[in-house]
């Protein structure tokens, strides 16, 4: 089982055969909003080949609107999960409708290995979601797009309790801006879960919208919560994870 950074916060999961991704950005759909992209994608449409994508939320650093539809042409067994603020989007680049399947809050879809639970976010987008993957004994967090409360973070905990017995693995935005935690935040929300491993994200894509993941790393080892960054484009191991 292997896990490997997109950038930003797209992630593709691999397990035997089958491949997960969540939220690739692949294009450079943003420029003509003022985003400068300065880390190249890892993988085109074509490698990354997945069963299953799965898109959090509407913006265009997550639905992507060049590289999404390019990813499910090249695949056509790829099936894709989003809330409803995606659906449309999908079908407007020319997705049929029997290839999308709903993921709003509280639902369930399972394909393959893969069990996606959708849970709230606070956004911009209010019908974007985060999600838990479970696939084999791992249970993975991952955030979405979120702003923190203590009443977020509390329900999230309470959700997560109901659905799975540990919490191997977060994935967590830190850059503190556009509707997104600050670090701070961030490790709040990874006190409240307490999961295995947390791995920050959503700071390395754009030169207008960096942090430094430097500050969430100590508070996490302050808290006793092992973290660590990752490297986009080179795989991880889950298996001591799982």
């Amino acid at each position: 089982m292997q896990l490997t950074w997109l950038s930003q916060s797209g992630y593709l999961l691999a397990h035997d055969a089958a491949r997960l991704v969540v939220d690739p950005y692949l294009s450079d759909a943003a420029t003509a909003k003022g985003a400068t992209r300065v880390v190249a994608a890892p993988l085109d449409a074509a490698a990354l080949a997945p069963d299953l994508l799965v898109i959090t939320h509407n913006h265009v650093d997550h639905w992507d609107p060049v590289g999404a539809p390019e990813i499910l042409r090249t695949h056509p067994r790829c099936r894709l999960l989003g809330p409803a603020s995606v659906r449309p989007l999908a079908r407007a680049s020319g997705v049929s409708d029997d290839r999308i399947r709903s993921l709003d809050v509280g639902e369930t879809v399972t394909t393959g290995p893969f069990t996606v639970t959708a849970l709230p976010t606070l956004h911009s987008d209010p019908r974007g979601v985060g999600l838990l993957i479970r696939v084999g004994e791992l249970t993975i967090y991952h955030s979405g797009d979120t702003e923190y409360t203590t009443a977020l973070a509390k329900d999230l905990a309470a959700r997560l309790a109901t659905i799975a017995p540990r919490l191997d693995l977060a994935l967590l935005c830190i850059n503190g801006r556009l509707g997104n935690m600050t670090w701070r935040e961030a490790a709040l929300l990874a006190e409240t879960l307490r999961p295995r491993l947390t791995v920050p994200n959503h700071y390395d894509l754009f030169a207008e919208n960096q942090a430094d993941p430097a500050p969430f790393l100590e508070r996490c080892a302050v808290l006793g919560l092992p973290a660590r960054t990752l490297v986009v484009g080179q795989p991880i191991s889950l298996v001591d994870l799982a």
